[in-house]
C-alpha cells in the first residue's frame, strides 16, 4: 500500500476524513497546475487588420471593451479572478488542514475563517453571476462588494443558488447556516470567534466569568473541538470543491464524459470517507475505475486503475505506480492532455 506521511499525532478516528481533505486539497492544486498547462488564464481573439493594438499607456482591458471584445474581456477577467481566488483559498485551507493534523485545533479554525467566510463567498458569486461580480470590481467602490457590508438575506440567497447549481446534497440554508448563522447550534461562527478572541461577548456564546476562551480547556474540550473540525470541514470542502469544479469546467470546457467521470470519482471518494460506500457502490466505483488509464509522471508508463491500484485509489489519497512504485496523488481532475 502507498505510504502515508500523515502525522501519527492525528487520532485514527479522524484519519479517513483527513485523507478526504487532502484529496480535495490535491484537486485544487491540480486545477492550478492545469491553469498553466492549458493556458486557461489567457484569452485569445482575432484582431481585424484595421485595428491597432493598445499603446503602452492604454489599459488593455479597457481597450478590449471599447474595441468590440467585451465577451473576451469578461472571459479573461473571470479566469484571472477565479484562479487568483482559488490560490488564496487553498493557501489558507492547506495550512488549516496541516494544523488540524498536528492537533493545533484553535489555529486550524482561525486560519480557516477567511477562506470559508470570504473567499468561498466570492467563488460562489463568480459561479452564480460572474458578470455581476466583475462589474462590481471594475465599476464600483470596494464597499459595494465588501462581504462585511452585504446583508445576510443576500448572502443566503447567493449561497442557496450556488448549492442549487452544483446540486450539492444539502438542504436549503444549511451551508449558509453552517458558515454565517451565529445561533446555529452546529455552526462555525461560534468556534471561529472563540478561536480568534480570548473573550467573546456574543449573547449566543458569551465567555463565562473567570474564563478565557480555550486557555484553560481540558483534554475533553480539545477533543470535542477536534472532532467538530473533522465533522464540519469535509462538508465545507465537499461544497467548495463542487463550486470550484463548476467554475473550472466553464473555463476549461471539458467534454461531457470527462465531466461525468470526474463527478463519479468525487462522489465515490466522499461516500467512502464518510462511511456511506456500500458493497454495491464499491463495486460500481471499481467498474468506473477500470476505464481510467493513468500515465506515471516519473516513468511515463501507462497502467489501468485495477487491483491494488484501485484499492489504494478508493481507500487512500495516494496510489502507487505498479511499474516504478512512484506514489501518485488521487486528487486530480482527470482530463485529456490535449483537452
Amino acid at each position: 500500500m502507498a505510504k502515508s506521511d500523515i502525522s501519527n499525532i492525528l487520532p485514527n478516528e479522524f484519519l479517513s476524513t483527513h485523507e478526504l481533505l487532502l484529496y480535495y486539497n490535491d484537486i485544487i492544486v491540480d486545477l492550478l497546475h492545469k491553469a498553466d498547462e492549458f493556458d486557461l488564464s489567457s484569452s485569445k481573439f482575432q484582431i481585424k487588420s484595421e485595428q491597432s493594438l493598445p499603446t503602452d499607456d492604454e489599459d488593455f482591458i479597457e481597450w478590449m471593451f471599447t474595441h468590440g471584445f467585451e465577451t473576451e474581456a469578461y472571459d479573461y477577467l473571470k479566469s484571472h479572478l477565479f484562479f487568483s481566488l482559488l490560490r488564496d483559498f487553498i493557501f489558507y485551507m492547506h495550512e488549516s488542514f496541516d494544523c488540524a493534523e498536528r492537533g493545533k485545533v484553535t489555529v486550524a479554525y482561525t486560519i480557516s475563517r477567511k477562506p470559508i467566510k470570504d473567499t468561498l463567498y466570492y467563488l460562489c458569486w463568480l459561479l452564480v453571476d460572474d458578470k455581476d461580480l466583475l462589474d462590481n470590481l471594475m465599476l464600483n467602490e470596494s464597499k459595494e462588494y465588501d462581504i462585511s457590508s452585504i446583508n445576510f438575506k443576500t448572502k443566503k440567497r447567493l449561497i442557496n443558488e450556488a448549492t442549487k447549481i452544483t446540486k450539492a446534497p444539502y438542504e436549503k440554508d444549511f451551508i449558509f447556516d453552517l458558515i454565517y448563522k451565529r445561533n446555529f447550534k452546529n455552526g462555525l461562527s461560534k468556534v471561529w470567534d472563540q478561536s480568534l478572541h480570548l473573550v467573546t461577548g456574543s449573547r449566543h456564546y458569551p465567555t463565562e466569568p473567570g474564563n478565557l476562551n480555550f486557555i484553560f480547556a481540558y483534554d475533553d474540550i480539545w477533543d470535542e473541538y477536534w472532532s467538530f473540525y473533522y465533522a464540519t470541514m469535509p462538508i465545507i470542502m465537499n461544497f467548495s470543491i463542487e463550486v470550484i469544479i463548476k467554475i473550472f469546467e466553464s473555463i476549461a470546457k471539458p467534454d461531457s464524459t470527462t465531466v461525468e467521470a470526474n463527478k463519479w470519482i468525487r462522489n465515490f471518494k466522499f461516500l467512502n470517507a464518510t462511511n456511506h460506500l456500500t458493497k454495491e457502490t464499491n463495486e460500481l466505483f471499481r467498474s468506473v475505475l477500470e476505464h481510467l488509464t493513468v500515465t506515471c509522471e516519473k516513468c511515463q508508463k501507462e497502467y489501468q486503475c485495477i487491483g491494488t491500484v484501485a484499492d489504494e485509489f478508493i481507500n487512500d489519497y495516494l496510489y502507487t505506480c505498479p511499474h516504478c512504485e512512484t506514489q501518485e496523488r488521487v486528487g486530480e481532475y482527470f482530463m485529456n492532455k490535449n483537452k
